[in-house]
């Protein structure tokens, strides 16, 4: 079970990220098979907090709500957070979801080639999708689930 601060963090980050009740529940059962962060474990929770920070999460905040850190990292975004400029879409995945797309992408364990090439020909191949961009949002849930999946033993066949 997890402490009190870790769930504060993770609920946080849910705020902050502006992450829907629907995906980060999908979010929860894709990456843990949980439905609750109070069923997830120590680990879990560090794994999960490691993800948001991926999605540009800070928990050092200071009063003004702006982070405390500047993250000037090469491939930064430097209006804001990535894919904020395509807006919420209709029928299209959010900002946040194509965020977390990629961010599983880059940093799943089954994962090979972690690059934005080797993302979109995943996307081509199994989705029909050209780039992150185009995807529907009642696609979202499939591709994170198929993400998630690389690589597990389960996923090859004898």
């Amino acid at each position: 079970m997890p402490t009190r601060a870790g769930l504060a963090k993770i609920h946080i980050a849910k705020k902050e990220l502006h992450l829907t009740d629907g995906l980060y529940r999908d979010l929860m059962y894709v990456f843990f098979k949980k439905k609750s962060a109070r069923d997830l474990n120590e680990e879990e929770v560090d794994e999960l907090i490691l993800h948001f920070k991926s999605l540009g999460w800070s928990q050092f905040k200071n009063m003004s709500g702006l982070s405390v850190k500047s993250d000037k990292s090469p491939g930064a975004h430097p209006y804001g957070k990535k894919y904020d400029d395509l807006g919420n879409r209709k029928d299209m995945a959010s900002p946040a979801q194509l965020r977390l797309i990629e961010a599983l992408w880059m940093t799943g364990p089954g994962v090979r080639l972690k690059t934005r090439e080797a993302l979109r020909h995943f996307l081509q191949h199994y989705f029909h999708v050209s780039d992150l961009r185009f995807i529907k949002s009642r696609q979202v849930t499939s591709i994170l689930g198929a993400v998630r999946r690389i690589g597990h033993p389960a996923h090859h066949k004898n």
